[in-house]
């Protein structure tokens, strides 16, 4: 969420699911998100997921279940929602072809008191932080186009 000069970021909240051969497996909490996103109704870029051929299919599954899940629950709390394909959102910001470095120093650029949250760990948060920044612009551009949910 990038709200004026800030940027809120959370990691989706996950419950464990116990399955009759004693496996476990971790889902998207849908309560815990709609207690996150239970906020005054915003503009929401979601990266468009699909699974690689090399995945398996229950990792094919799990994706798409998290993914829905977040469409899910973002709708059901009147955020407009759009969504974009790594290649369309990498190329406004010059990252096609670049390594995931790349994301968080061009994330840092934008976000510089968040530096070091953006620099810890994976590229994960970077890259949740350029989506923030695209609703932003594409608002402002006033192109942005809603997939699903309320009007933009």
């Amino acid at each position: 969420m990038k709200n004026g000069d800030s940027l809120k970021m959370f990691d989706i909240p996950k419950m464990m699911v116990r399955h009759k051969n004693g496996k476990v497996r971790h889902v998207v909490n849908g309560s815990m998100l709609g207690e996150i996103l239970d906020v005054e109704p915003m503009k929401v870029v979601i990266e468009k997921q699909q699974p690689r051929p090399s995945d398996s299919s229950h990792t094919a599954f799990a994706l798409g279940g998290s993914y829905w899940s977040l469409i899910a629950v973002c709708s059901a709390y009147g955020h407009s929602i759009q969504l974009v394909t790594p290649q369309e959102w990498k190329k406004s910001y010059g990252l096609i072809g670049a390594i995931k470095a790349d994301s968080k120093r061009r994330a840092i650029s934008i976000y510089p008191l968040h530096e070091k949250k953006l620099r810890a760990g994976r590229h994960d948060k970077s890259e949740a932080a350029l989506l923030a920044d695209l609703a932003e612009r594409l608002d402002m551009a006033k192109q942005f186009v809603p997939t699903f949910g309320g009007v933009a």
